[in-house]
């Protein structure tokens, strides 16, 4: 993903804005469906980068995409950030079929790796 900050400066940003960059450079990029809207909700509170979070941010990317690939382009994907006392949430929502069983079998074993094929490659 071309999605990157300067992590000398992450002291100085916040989760809430790079999250609302993210998906404003989310609606430019699909564009062209026209029937998906990508919402962006976070707590008022803002919420101060982790260091090192261009990984983060990189799979927060994905699960948009993979998100926008279930709604078939068509309906709501939600990214919604918040905060409790010790912890950050970010959760992506959508209308689409869900994880198949198999593979969210395989996410609910921690310290197990998960490893999906696919025919795209």
């Amino acid at each position: 993903d071309h999605f990157k900050y300067d992590n000398n400066h992450s002291s100085e940003l916040c989760l809430n804005e790079i999250l609302s960059q993210l998906v404003s450079e989310k609606r430019l990029e699909f564009r062209q469906h026209t029937k998906l809207e990508l919402k962006f909700l976070a707590s008022a509170r803002s919420i101060r980068c982790p260091e090192h979070y261009n990984s983060l941010v990189r799979v927060i990317s994905n699960l948009i995409n993979n998100s926008v690939n279930a709604v078939c382009g068509v309906g709501t994907v939600h990214v919604l950030l918040g905060q409790t006392s010790d912890q950050i949430e970010i959760q992506i929502k959508d209308a689409g079929p869900g994880i198949p069983q198999d593979i969210l079998n395989q996410l609910t074993h921690q310290n197990r790796p998960l490893t999906v094929h696919s025919d795209d490659g």
